[in-house]
């Protein structure tokens, strides 16, 4: 295994400021120069090997996934490969940079990445690059969960008709210019208050929740309106993991290539797993974990070599 991709996560997972390449250099006193760090997020992994042993996904039963994207920022940066500007909806604008689509599972505790596409100038759209995200999951990782949930940006013909052909059963936000019957969702009935049956315009019957502005359907129909809305509450997860993979460095890479922007994507979500798994382990927040030193250098050295070692 090569020691530099096991230093560059064991980095990720114990910096608390400027993880890059430069950065850990010093951290390591020397033994590898920034250029070997930076050299080695062009060489390729088959990271899904390491995620899928580390989450150990194909035994999982049941729980939910959720979809959506984050935004990968880079304000100060010029004429990066593929970069684009991406609308941030916690800035309110857009933002250079690029999106990264994600798909996780939680079972309203455990929260584990399945994987990720990122969106860049030449790349799919958000849609078919969720679909791939889909596909996966059923088709190579074997999952089958009990809710798909996303919010209104993915809830495009394609997706619900893709879950709707695996058999299973997801829970929406759609916005309200949608077709509900004949006619939009707004002007479907005046009370801010209501649920109903019918078709949407692509032919796919659901039940709608009407919650004051807005709205929310399942292709599930004998969930409460209580139920629906509770179970769209869990897809406030994956603001969570956004943020935690955020906290671990995902908009730090300085290269200015898709390759190692993408290698450095990678390394920072098995770094996200590796810290999941010890804070349920030692009972610390992920947040406590490395701002209060609580992970030491050598051991989270020999935690890596191990796990990642086992999961080659």
């Amino acid at each position: 295994m090569n020691p530099l991709f096991v230093s560059y996560i064991k980095f990720l997972m114990i910096a608390n400021i400027s993880r890059n390449a430069r950065t850990f250099s010093h951290l390591c006193k020397g033994a590898y120069s920034h250029d070997s760090f930076t050299r080695m997020l062009y060489k390729p992994i088959d990271y899904l090997i390491y995620l899928v042993s580390l989450t150990q996904a194909k035994n999982i039963k049941g729980g939910y996934f959720i979809l959506d994207d984050t935004v990968i920022e880079k304000p100060y940066s010029s004429k990066l490969e593929g970069a684009i500007w991406a609308y941030s909806s916690s800035h309110k604008k857009c933002i250079y940079g690029y999106h990264l689509v994600l798909l996780i599972w939680t079972d309203g505790t455990r929260k584990i990445v399945i994987d990720y596409r990122l969106h860049s100038k030449n790349s799919k759209n958000k849609i078919n690059l969720a679909l791939e995200l889909l596909s996966y999951a059923r088709n190579q990782v074997r999952m089958k969960p009990e809710f798909v949930l996303f919010d209104s940006w993915y809830s495009s013909k394609k997706i619900l008709k893709r879950i709707k052909d695996y058999g299973w059963y997801f829970v929406t936000r759609l916005k309200k210019n949608r077709k509900f019957g004949n006619t939009s969702l707004i002007k479907y009935k005046t009370n801010p208050y209501w649920m109903a049956k019918d078709r949407l315009s692509c032919g796919l019957k659901v039940q709608i929740v009407r919650n004051g502005k807005q709205y929310f359907a399942t292709n599930l129909m004998r969930l409460s309106k209580t139920e629906i809305l509770n179970l769209y509450r869990i897809r406030q997860t994956i603001e969570e993991m956004n943020k935690l993979l955020k906290f671990c460095g995902l908009n730090d890479c300085q290269a200015r290539k898709i390759k190692a922007l993408n290698k450095h994507v990678q390394c920072t979500i098995l770094a996200l797993t590796l810290l999941e798994q010890e804070s349920r382990r030692q009972g610390h927040s992920i947040y406590s974990l490395k701002k209060d030193n609580r992970l030491k250098e050598a051991y989270v050295q020999k935690l890596c070599e191990t796990k990642l070692s086992l999961a080659a």
